[in-house]
């Protein structure tokens, strides 16, 4: 039954990405639907495509290399010249230092892959978004999320979550507790699949979509995902996403002077409703431990760590200890250029569970501190975003993609990169740091579609009459 179910679904979202990338109207933005519905319909499948073929590469990684490849070719190469794009460059060549002087070789090339992948995702997103606007852009790329959403819709109907998919569970120290169910399709593990929910959510929050109950519905759909995959990271990490959507949202509807007031009542409805919903609700049970960690622990070796502590957040306190502990330990070379990329490999069991603790592990206090640098002007670069209701979506968007990269990885996975090629193309078009030196959405809204594309050129979700036509 199952089997005839997901063959469905994928013949039919085959028709669905067929007909999107056709009417995309611009190569770009057919290559981002392209690219992402590719990434979710494999990973549909995670035994066959995580299967290594003769040569010990597996399915998945080499439709990781081609993305990698056609949007090399499809981009426009000036866009790889931006300044926007320093800090990233700079971080790259610390990367790459670590590696060569470490040796890790294989572990270099498949870092500064993915960060391949994110750079095309993201300039390809930019292009789009300059060309066509957010709405357009938006629309046509949340049609990738319907497979996501349908089969995981399809295993809570049929009762089929996480475990049952797996046949096991691995109750080692640092994997969710057995006894959590997680609903999330065929996908391999809730943590890439609740990305693949805050992906879309990242775009609901850019889209600017005049047709209420369909962008409320979606909103309702993908919170709901998040909470059926129950991966108590990533819903952490929605909630200032969210909060934003609805500040902007229901800021709209008031004329200036009154939106003050307007946020304000929103923020508190917001929070009530939330604390309502949590406090009443076996979700307070999942978040308990969090006010239970003592920050001291982290400075103490892992042989020092209580049971209590080891527990503590599905056993990362421990993870986090075994990393900075090994870090402390090494000798001068190692901690200015850590260790290498995808050192961690044969060394622990577990990856790091948070991106900071892993990156100066890896890379060392240079490669933190150009991590830091990049991240920093990125943040820095949301505040500096013209348009007040912008400001906060963005903002808002990297405050949850930073909590995310606290507790797990985000960065290390290409549903987690996706996430952030989303983000930062989006920044890049709000702040008008593109070389075209357009800004704001309200420009965005201003301009015309491309000669030969029209209001319906593209297949979106937003099909509304002569009002909703117009992108951005």
């Amino acid at each position: 039954m199952w089997s005839a179910v997901v063959a469905s679904m994928c013949l039919a979202y085959l028709v669905v990405l067929t007909t999107a990338i056709r009417r995309a109207g611009d190569r770009h933005l057919a290559f981002v639907v392209g690219a992402l519905g590719l990434r979710y319909l494999l990973t549909a499948f995670p035994n066959l495509v995580g299967t290594p073929l003769p040569g010990g590469v597996t399915p998945i990684a080499l439709s990781s290399l081609a993305v990698c490849a056609l949007g090399l070719l499809v981009i426009d190469k000036r866009l790889l010249q931006l300044r926007a794009l320093l800090p990233l460059y700079l971080f790259l060549a610390a990367v790459l230092l670590s590696g060569v002087a470490n040796g890790k070789v294989g572990g270099t090339v498949t870092v500064l892959t993915k960060f391949v992948y994110l750079a095309v995702i993201q300039l390809s997103l930019l292009h789009a978004l300059n060309q066509l606007g957010p709405r357009r852009v938006f629309g046509s790329v949340l049609l990738v999320f319907t497979l996501p959403l349908g089969l995981q819709a399809a295993s809570i109907a049929l009762g089929r979550d996480a475990q049952s998919f797996a046949g096991s569970v691995d109750d080692a120290v640092g994997e969710l507790d057995p006894q959590e169910i997680n609903f999330i399709g065929s996908y391999g593990h809730e943590s890439g699949f609740s990305m693949i929910l805050l992906a879309m959510m990242l775009c609901l929050a850019f889209w600017q979509s005049r047709r209420v109950v369909v962008f409320w519905g979606l909103v309702a759909a993908c919170i709901l995902g998040v909470l059926f995959a129950n991966y108590r990271t990533t819903m952490l990490g929605v909630l200032p996403i969210l909060l934003a959507i609805i500040l902007v949202r229901y800021s709209g509807a008031f004329v200036a002077r009154q939106r003050a007031f307007s946020m304000t009542l929103a923020f508190l409805v917001a929070t009530v409703v939330g604390a309502v919903v949590i406090g009443s609700s076996d979700l307070a049970s999942r978040f308990t431990d969090l006010i239970a960690i003592d920050l001291g622990s982290f400075s103490r070796s892992p042989n020092m760590l209580t049971t209590a502590d080891r527990d503590l957040m599905s056993g990362r306190l421990y993870i986090w200890s075994q990393y900075l502990t090994a870090f402390r330990n090494a000798d001068f070379g190692n901690q200015a250029i850590g260790f290498g990329p995808e050192s961690w490999r044969g060394v622990f069991r577990l990856y790091a569970h948070n991106t900071f603790v892993s990156f100066l592990y890896e890379f060392g206090y240079l490669g933190m501190a150009a991590f830091l640098f990049y991240w920093g002007t990125n943040i820095a670069a949301s505040l500096a975003i013209r348009d007040g209701l912008a400001r906060l979506v963005v903002f808002a968007a990297y405050v949850g993609f930073t909590i995310m990269n606290l507790a797990t990885m985000p960065i290390w996975q290409i549903e987690g990169l996706i996430c952030l090629a989303i983000l930062n193309g989006s920044l890049m078009h709000f702040g008008g740091r593109a070389a075209s030196g357009r800004a704001g959405p309200k420009a965005t809204a201003r301009r015309q579609p491309p000669s030969g594309a029209g209001p319906h050129a593209t297949m979106i979700l937003d099909l509304g009459g002569s009002r909703d036509g117009g992108r951005g």
